[in-house]
């Protein structure tokens, strides 16, 4: 019991994210807000729009993410453990600042 309890205290930001898969949480295609359980992010930072969570720090993303310093601050997955590949054309590894200045590799379209 303890380690369920554990587990989904770890997991707190992540609601129904499976870790190391793209799902309404974070990484599904969408085109608005209603195609994600939180906000669709559009944009060439985004090809073909991008499910994430809004974020102050790499505590508010599931664990396979950072809190990267655009629009605000969204969760990106982190690279190379996920395959960008999985997210369509445009999709790369490249270096962002996340939310503390630190500089960190995500999935991410061009800037």
């Amino acid at each position: 019991m303890r380690a369920v309890v554990l587990a989904l205290w770890l997991c707190g930001a992540c609601g129904g994210h499976t870790i190391g898969e793209a799902d309404d949480v974070i990484g599904s295609r969408c085109a608005t807000d209603r195609d994600c359980d939180d906000r669709c992010y559009l944009g060439t930072t985004y090809p073909g729009g991008f499910c994430s969570v809004p974020c102050a720090s790499d505590g508010d993303c599931p664990a396979d993410s950072y809190c990267v310093d655009a629009d605000g601050g969204v969760c990106m997955f982190q690279c190379p453990g996920f395959a960008c590949g999985k997210l369509g054309t445009g999709w790369a590894c490249r270096d962002r600042n996340d939310k503390s200045g630190a500089v960190v590799v995500v999935c991410t379209g061009s800037l």
